[in-house]
């Protein structure tokens, strides 16, 4: 595994985002952040009934499955709780 790649701090485009979300889902943000405390990179959505959820994509996840995967997963578990 490449050394720099995990020195640097994880992030996602919104059109990285979009093309996860699920049909009538939307940003609720312009852009994500890394929330160093946490290891991890948050974004707010907007789900079919309006109801804001934080989608969150942790480092060790990325590292693990990879970045793209990693958000899918992400994506998925938010899903099944909405």
């Amino acid at each position: 595994m490449d050394d720099t790649r995990d020195s640097q701090p994880l992030a996602y485009s919104t059109i990285e985002v979009n093309s996860y979300l699920p049909s009538g889902w939307n940003l609720e943000s312009a852009e994500g952040r890394y929330l160093a405390a946490q290891q991890s990179w948050q974004i707010e959505v907007q789900d079919v009934a309006e109801l804001v959820s934080s989608l969150i994509v942790t480092q060790a996840e990325a590292r693990k499955l990879g970045r793209i995967p990693a958000l899918r997963a992400a994506i998925d578990r938010l899903y099944r709780k909405a």
